[in-house]
């Protein structure tokens, strides 16, 4: 066989290998099917720890402005929903072994998130604040260098100050739950918290924190809010998604809007 007619029966081949490889590919690969069907009852979960957003009131009923929003989506959509409540490590995996069907916990739509999540539409957005003493002498955020922050962990708050705590510029106590970041700075333990500005104005009106106060400058994170669901439910992000729109549309975000804070979250 001449060199040329070699060659080409050899790129023929490869071209036969490479085809009949993607074939096989192809048959191993799976795609994970779309939910048309709506559940019966669509079960909610929230980590109830995470005022005014999501809590428990003195009755042990789940209560706030994720939990008004919800049940009113719910309303809307004419699904018959339930809250409950489930510690922040066990929710999302509660709802990938399908043990709850959505996840409202003010909970931020990021790049990581979405792999292996789907999101409705925000409905919220979100700016990061450091709190401090009082007396504290930190009022500019470069004035945290070499201090200890706390925060939850697997947050928004957390992930911003990695970079920092790589290049060794502060320090970071993580904590499970967000009232064991507040008693650390309560106890002294830490000299700055940072979490959520909304969450954080909340908590500055209560007794326990009136020894405490803002730094002079918020960080805009470009952080959006949504309802966290499994990818293949499709039939319901939409249903949610629908009915969110409608209360954007007609004012009632608004009103709960304004039941929880003087100015606009969305």
């Amino acid at each position: 066989m001449k060199p040329t007619h070699l060659i080409i029966a050899v790129l023929l081949i490869i071209i036969a290998g490479m085809g009949f490889y993607q074939y096989h590919l192809s048959t191993q690969m799976t795609v994970t099917p779309t939910t048309t069907q709506l559940p019966k009852r669509v079960i909610i979960v929230t980590e109830a720890s995470y005022p005014p957003f999501n809590m428990l009131n003195e009755k042990g009923e789940v209560e706030g402005f994720d939990i008004d929003l919800v049940k009113t989506l719910c309303e809307r959509a004419h699904l018959e929903c339930t809250v409950t409540a489930q510690s922040w490590d066990k929710i999302v995996t509660g709802l990938q072994t399908k043990q709850y069907d959505a996840i409202v916990n003010s909970m931020s739509i990021t790049p990581d998130r979405k792999l292996f999540l789907a999101f409705s539409n925000p409905y919220q957005s979100n700016t990061l604040a450091f709190v401090v003493p009082i007396d504290s002498n930190i009022h500019k955020n470069n004035e945290l260098k070499g201090k200890t922050i706390a925060v939850q962990k697997e947050t928004v708050s957390a992930h911003y100050l990695e970079p920092a705590v790589n290049f060794g510029v502060l320090q970071v106590k993580v904590f499970e739950e967000q009232q064991a970041v507040w008693d650390s700075l309560i106890k002294h333990e830490v000299d700055a918290v940072l979490t959520d500005k909304l969450l954080a104005y909340t908590w500055l009106k209560t007794e326990a924190a009136k020894p405490f106060r803002f730094t002079d400058e918020f960080i805009v994170s470009e952080d959006k809010i949504g309802i966290a669901f499994r990818k293949e439910d499709t039939a319901l992000i939409d249903k949610f998604n629908q009915a969110l729109a409608d209360v954007l549309k007609d004012g009632t975000y608004n009103k709960l809007n304004t039941k929880y804070f003087p100015f606009s979250i969305y």
